[in-house]
């Protein structure tokens, strides 16, 4: 009867010649790795930045962001996403006003309010698609950064 160091050797020779090197399965142990898809965007959503107030011409505490999502809701890296204002927006900037997603399908923008108290919608879209979009709605006032206390900041 053979003894367990010959076991050993006997199994470790059948593994080997069976099989390469590599025991383990496409994209490793569990499958497919998580991260981004290289597949076709079909959806953006803003995720962050809706609904911030600032004194006309001020920057935005938050900057704008955006997740680029494929059809089965994996991120997409290296998608352009153009943030834009809608209308006229005399003395509002956009930086970058180009963006590209990253690892996790998001892309950013910080935004600079015009020079006219109100609401001032900006429009995120992809560079390639522009029908996938998404809307932010920010406020610039006169007075009184971020007050949702009923004073009048308009």
């Amino acid at each position: 009867m053979p003894g367990p160091r010959s076991l050993v050797m006997t199994l470790a020779t059948l593994i080997g010649l069976g099989c390469s090197n590599d025991l383990s399965l496409p994209g490793g142990p569990s499958g497919p790795a998580p991260g981004p898809s290289s597949s076709t965007p079909t959806r953006l959503t803003a995720v962050a930045g809706d609904d911030q107030r600032a004194r006309v011409g001020e920057t935005l505490d938050q900057p704008l962001r955006v997740q680029v999502l494929d059809a089965a809701a994996h991120p997409v890296e290296g998608v352009q996403v153009q943030f834009a204002f809608e209308g006229d927006n005399a003395g509002g900037s956009l930086e970058p006003a180009t963006s590209t997603t990253d690892l996790t399908g998001h892309a950013e923008a910080t935004v600079r309010l015009g020079d006219q108290p109100g609401e001032q919608t900006i429009v995120a879209a992809l560079a390639d698609a522009p029908t996938l979009s998404a809307r932010f709605t920010v406020t610039a006032t006169k007075d009184g950064k971020g007050r949702h206390d009923g004073g009048n900041d308009d």
